[in-house]
């Protein structure tokens, strides 16, 4: 399923047979947004006091919530990873160290919430090392392998993985046969069934590549679709891939957001992007959500 943020408390939940239902942030009393789902959770940010940034994490389904203790930092990334029982979470952020000038310096600062200890843990990067941090596209991450994965908008194309255990942000490089015409092509990296995939785009096809063995840096070749060789001619649209399964792909492509159905090679238009009574793709945000029952921490004192 995807999520598609309509508003600050209000969102639309999209299965792949079109139908919508509507979900209300409403009881965190505030004006949030979504930066990261995982496992049926979301991490939300909203302005605190003094204009400090706020985080919760929420169960939109039960309406449980929990705010994170403060941090200081300006958060380019933001990541959620929560395991299968819900009972433990992590939140990731990541982004530049500013001076006392509201000036970038040549530091990345990394931050990771454990909610069995509620505390967060700081690491620093140098900039040097990891430039590609300022070219990061701003989708969901992907979690495996216990850490995330940011891929890179601009080339050269690479991933930004930051493992949870170590705290060590590193960067992954993409095979070659994935990256042969990466200076015309857009990348992005999805989910598909607990490994990493990643979407390459083209003028004229759009092909899914699947990280089979993680530690041997084993890919194969999904699907490869054309852009252009239906009634719906989505070459010269921008296409941002959602979530997927093996049977379908969610996409938003325009003002819509589609369902690519794999078997049948059909692409169905399922919902109209609207934005405060507007039609505006340029700024909705949409995440893949798995809904959930479960709790979103084991701490009851903390849970609202």
């Amino acid at each position: 399923m995807a999520l598609i943020e309509d508003s600050g408390t209000r969102l639309n939940l999209l299965d792949s047979l079109g139908e919508v239902s509507r979900l209300s942030l409403d009881f965190l009393e505030t004006q949030v947004f979504v930066r990261a789902s995982h496992n049926g959770l979301l991490c939300c940010s909203a302005k605190g006091e003094n204009g400090h940034t706020d985080y919760y994490v929420c169960n939109p389904i039960t309406r449980q919530h929990v705010q994170l203790p403060y941090i200081a930092v300006d958060a380019d990334l933001v990541g959620l990873a929560c395991d299968s029982s819900g009972r433990k979470f992590n939140v990731a952020l990541a982004g530049h160290l500013y001076d006392k000038n509201k000036e970038a310096n040549e530091t990345i600062i990394g931050c990771v919430y454990d909610s069995e200890s509620n505390t967060w843990r700081k690491h620093m990067y140098r900039l040097d090392d990891l430039y590609e941090f300022s070219y990061i596209r701003k989708d969901p991450p992907v979690f495996i392998n216990g850490a995330f994965h940011w891929i890179t908008e601009y080339s050269p194309i690479v991933l930004l993985v930051l493992d949870l255990s170590r705290g060590l942000l590193r960067k992954m490089r993409l095979p070659d046969k994935i990256l042969k015409e990466q200076e015309d092509n857009t990348y992005c990296s999805l989910e598909f069934e607990g490994c990493l995939s990643v979407i390459e785009i083209s003028d004229s096809w759009m092909v899914t590549w699947v990280l089979q063995d993680y530690d041997n840096d084993v890919w194969y070749m999904l699907d490869r679709v054309s852009l252009n060789s239906n009634r719906l001619d989505l070459s010269m649209l921008e296409i941002v891939p959602i979530c997927q399964t093996r049977e379908d792909m969610v996409l938003g492509i325009g003002q819509w957001m589609f369902v690519y159905q794999r078997n049948s090679g059909e692409w169905k238009p399922r919902y109209k992007i609207m934005k405060y009574g507007h039609i505006d793709p340029l700024f909705y945000s949409a995440f893949p959500f798995r809904a959930t029952m479960l709790p979103c921490c084991q701490f009851d004192d903390q849970l609202h």
